[in-house]
């Protein structure tokens, strides 16, 4: 799978949509790498709404606490 270069910001949406999509195929570890990967990037170089950071946030703390999400 190729997504965008390392610096681009849109590579900071793939990483997150990436991480929903592995949640809804059940590839939760896969799923909490990439959501983790995008709040990282996303940190450093930005390219998440608010609203998309909460969202991957959340997401983390289900799948955390092993709740289906």
């Amino acid at each position: 799978l190729k997504l965008y270069p390392e610096g681009a910001p849109l590579a900071v949406a793939s990483y997150l949509h990436l991480g929903k999509a592995l949640v809804a195929l059940g590839k939760k570890d896969q799923a909490g790498e990439n959501l983790r990967k995008a709040l990282d990037l996303n940190s450093e170089i930005g390219g998440l709404s608010e609203k998309d950071v909460k969202e991957a946030q959340d997401i983390l703390k289900e799948l955390s606490q092993g709740e289906g999400v």
